[in-house]
């Protein structure tokens, strides 16, 4: 059989069978059908990879360097991808150091999911470096673990935490009067005056040398809401009229429930200034002892509500006074004229937890009461105590809520100085937000005036530290230290000292250490992810497509060729050579078919090639930007974002 027959052979088989045909159709409708199709598998990979997120992460708190024997606290909480609590986290963290493990803490979240704390005693360990090891596990979750380096030491160095006063003009904009003449008049908040709780406001009355002044002292309420009396410029309420004790000072405490306190300290003569038992001007004799005034009660610390309401007090103040302290809502009293006289103005600080611990001063091993409380009664308060170097020593646990009342806790042995209660509602670096109370831990006798000792001390130390106060006058407070130091107290007065040295001193915030946040770690790891996934599907597009394109453009010109022969055979079905001039006719007709299908063919991949590019810069645009970062280094952990 010749070749021509041959071939016609195949055509009439092909043509007769039509599984034949069918698979000869397929073959090239297959590229047609698989490119849609691989658009559409890069489209869904591409969502389904930019829907990746965090699944979880761990926020971790502990010292980062140990003493064998100490009391240490430490605190994790695990997160989910939304930064929310999981619920029902525990925790059990230890220690890895000469190749053993020692279990230190177990612990459950409380009232706010997945946050678990509590205090542990440092084991015996040799110097070096060791692991600390956050274990925390959650149900339907696998468990998380996370190991932090921590450095056993000899001894610690100390740390003075971090100097925080209020970053908001309101509190810098004061038009406090100058001082007067001849006195010098000062009024400070123990602590942090906040709108909202109690406060406990001490005025001091000294010459120019920081002697104590020897006449009454009467403080009218100009602006503002506190001890349950309403400023006003005039006839303005008395909130005290006493004598100060024998280092100046006056106490004022109650509810302070508006933004701003305006107040008038008005010092009146003394009738026989030499005379410690010297009346006012007025003529009216003294009762009670220098330096008191009318306070809330210590039950009711921090609550406003409860100390009650200006129209009691003022019902309580027009029944009489039986003294010379004069009762608040009694107004201004008629008298002789001031000595001297001074206008301080204070704005409340933006803060929403009072702290606050009674007594003032223990000895290792006695038990003090901490208390702590919200301005939003549903808010959770974290309590720390960091002892005199700023280690973070312990943390009450679980966190106080609402209202409650304060709790024991036992000064550690070994500590001695001043310990200072931190609260604050959120742990992430609270910063301005962290309420301070301090506590004076001493082995001499707290109704003792050498126990003061430390205390003037640590006043001498800080007292080029910036305030907010207006005309701080450094040498004027060296002067008055100088007279706590020579001052002959009773221990009634001590007890007052000591609250105007601790209350008095500069806020320095320790907060809790952070030793790993673990979100922008995951982040990284996401992000690397991503970045892997999307360089792979845009590979696939470019690469793929155009491998596609060439397979296609190839395909179909090697089918419109074995086209224009089987249209040539079927015109000489029997092998006849036509003439010429039907030859070129022929050939004419055919090539102009060809033309025409290798343009639709060539038009097929333009339109293939504009689909495979507008996918990818679509992709690029809506998809890939966001998440086709370069890949940051996966074992970097952050310090803890305030956010």
């Amino acid at each position: 059989m010749s070749e021509p027959e041959k071939q016609k052979a195949e055509l009439e088989a092909v043509d007769a069978d039509p599984l034949a045909r069918g698979q000869r159709s397929l073959r090239h409708l297959l590229p047609i059908l698989l490119a849609p199709l691989a658009l559409a598998v890069a489209i869904v990979l591409s969502l389904v990879v930019s829907g990746w997120r965090v699944r979880h992460s761990v926020i971790a708190q502990v010292e980062p360097r140990w003493v064998p024997g100490e009391r240490l606290a430490a605190r994790a909480q695990l997160l989910d991808g939304e930064r929310d609590g999981i619920k029902g986290a525990t925790l059990a963290f230890a220690v890895e150091a000469g190749g053993s493990t020692y279990a230190l803490l177990d612990a459950k979240d409380g009232p706010e999911d997945g946050l678990t704390q509590g205090g542990f005693t440092v084991p015996d360990l040799a110097p070096g470096p060791a692991e600390a090891i956050f274990e925390l596990r959650a149900p339907g979750r696998e468990p998380v673990r996370e190991r932090v380096p921590v450095e056993v030491v000899a001894a610690r160095t100390d740390d003075r935490g971090e100097h925080t006063i209020s970053s908001s003009n309101l509190n810098w904009g004061d038009d406090t009067d100058p001082q007067p003449e001849k006195l010098r008049i000062n009024a400070r908040a123990l602590g942090r005056l906040l709108a909202g709780f109690d406060n406990t406001l001490m005025v001091r009355v000294t010459d120019l040398e920081g002697r104590a002044h020897a006449g009454e002292v009467e403080v009218a309420l100009l602006e503002g809401e506190f001890m349950g009396q309403v400023g006003a410029s005039e006839q303005s309420p008395v909130l005290v009229r006493a004598r100060p004790d024998r280092l100046g000072l006056l106490t004022l405490e109650g509810p302070f429930t508006s933004d701003v306190l305006a107040i008038e300290v008005r010092a009146f003569a003394a009738v026989d200034p030499g005379d410690d038992d010297a009346t006012s001007g007025s003529g009216a004799a003294s009762s009670e002892k220098p330096g008191a005034a009318p306070s809330a009660s210590a039950d009711a610390r921090g609550d406003a509500a409860s100390s009650g309401s200006a129209a009691d007090s003022k019902a309580d103040a027009s029944a009489g006074s039986d003294v010379g302290a004069t009762a608040p809502g009694d107004g201004e009293a008629e008298g002789p004229t001031p000595l001297a006289a001074r206008k301080l103005r204070m704005v409340s600080y933006a803060g929403a937890v009072r702290a606050y611990v009674e007594p003032l001063a223990a000895r290792p091993g006695e038990e003090v009461l901490l208390g702590a409380r919200p301005l939003r009664a549903k808010r959770p308060v974290y309590v720390d105590i960091h002892d005199t170097t700023g280690a973070w020593i312990d943390t009450i646990a679980p966190p106080f809520v609402g209202r409650e009342p304060p709790r024991p806790w036992v000064v550690p042995a070994g500590v001695d100085g001043v310990v200072q209660i931190e609260a604050y509602s959120f742990i992430n670096a609270p910063g301005e937000s962290a309420e301070v109370a301090r506590l004076q831990v001493t082995t001499r006798p707290s109704d003792a005036p050498a126990s003061l000792e430390p205390l003037i001390e640590l006043q001498r130390e800080r007292l080029e530290i910036p305030r907010v106060e207006k005309d701080f006058d450094a040498a004027l407070e060296r002067a008055h230290l100088d007279r706590i130091t020579k001052a002959e107290l009773s221990a009634e007065e001590v007890a007052t000292a000591r609250a105007w040295l601790l209350g008095t001193l500069p806020i320095e915030v320790h907060e809790p250490p952070a030793a790993v946040a673990t979100r922008v770690r995951e982040e990284a790891s996401v992000r690397a992810r991503k970045h892997t996934w999307n360089a792979g599907i845009r590979l696939f597009l470019l690469a793929g497509g155009g491998l596609f394109l060439l397979v296609a453009t190839i395909l179909i010109a090697r089918s419109y060729g074995r086209v224009a022969r089987a249209t040539q055979r079927a015109l000489r079905p029997d092998g006849e050579a036509p003439d010429e001039d039907a030859l070129f006719e022929e050939q004419v007709a055919i090539r102009a078919a060809q033309r025409a299908g290798l343009a639709r063919g060539a038009a097929l991949i333009v339109t293939m090639a504009l689909g495979v590019v507008l996918t990818v810069v679509v992709l690029d645009r809506l998809v890939w930007e966001f998440n086709d970062d370069a890949p940051a280094p996966a074992a970097v952990d952050a310090p803890i974002d305030p956010g």
